[in-house]
C-alpha cells in the first residue's frame, strides 16, 4: 500500500475514462497529481455513479458531520492562551 499525505485547502478531484476503457480517478493537491486507475470494472456508468455517490455520502456522514468537533491548531492555541 502506498500512502501520500498532501495538505491543500482546495484540492481538485476528477475522473476520466481512457480510450482503452479504464476509469482513472485523479486528485490534484499541492502541485501534485495522483492518478489511480481502477480498470474496466465500470462497464455501466450507473455503477460508477453509484460508487461515487456512496463516497460522497461517506464524506458527509463520517467527515463533514464531525468537522467542527476536531479543533484546529489555531483553536488549540487560543484555548491555551
Amino acid at each position: 500500500m502506498a500512502r501520500l499525505s498532501l495538505s491543500d485547502t482546495q484540492p481538485e478531484f476528477g475522473f476520466e475514462r481512457t480510450a482503452g476503457g479504464d476509469v482513472t480517478l485523479e486528485v490534484r493537491a499541492d502541485g501534485v497529481t495522483v492518478r489511480v486507475t481502477i480498470g474496466r470494472g465500470y462497464d455501466d456508468v450507473s455503477l460508477l455513479a453509484a460508487s461515487l455517490g456512496h463516497l460522497a455520502e461517506d464524506v458527509t456522514e463520517q467527515i463533514l458531520d464531525r468537522w467542527a468537533d476536531i479543533p484546529t491548531e489555531t483553536s488549540a492555541e487560543q484555548a491555551l492562551a
